[in-house]
């Protein structure tokens, strides 16, 4: 597979010294001018056009701490001219049956993967490999001899 090779990330520099320019970011007060600490900004959740529900930073990274599980989800099937070479950006990865964990699995995906090769089928699915890591856009193709 090829990979595309990119740019490294840009950085500002000061055009007297040539060195790197390092940005903060304060918050201002709009009525006072002031410049607020972070115990003093609040997050809220927007419901309808004026009403806020509030909430404080702990509550938000609790929020972000939230794990869900590692798996694969299955969303729909396609055509499997619905997939194209270009689409084939990562390295593939292998989805095997483990019947000590999960009991019946095997036949679970004996039966998808056959039911996949008569269909002529990809199944479009979404994947989260690690329970911190983003769900990401995925399909399960079925080849023949497999």
């Amino acid at each position: 597979m090829l990979r595309p090779a990119t740019l490294p990330a840009s950085k500002k520099v000061d055009a007297r010294s040539n060195t790197a320019v390092n940005t903060e970011t304060v918050s201002v007060c709009s009525a006072t001018g002031t410049v607020l600490e972070k115990h003093q900004i609040s997050k809220y959740f927007l419901f309808g056009k004026n009403d806020r529900a509030f909430i404080s930073t702990s509550e938000v990274e609790q929020i972000k701490r939230v794990k869900q599980p590692s798996g694969i989800r299955v969303l729909g099937f396609k055509p499997s001219s619905y997939i194209m070479p270009m689409h084939q950006l990562r390295n593939p990865t292998f989805v095997y049956p483990d019947d000590d964990h999960y009991q019946g699995s095997k036949v679970a995906l004996t039966a998808l993967h056959r039911s996949m090769l008569k269909k002529d089928v990809v199944g479009i699915c979404a994947v989260k490999i690690h329970a911190r890591s983003a769900e990401r856009l995925g399909a399960l193709i079925a080849q023949k001899g497999t």
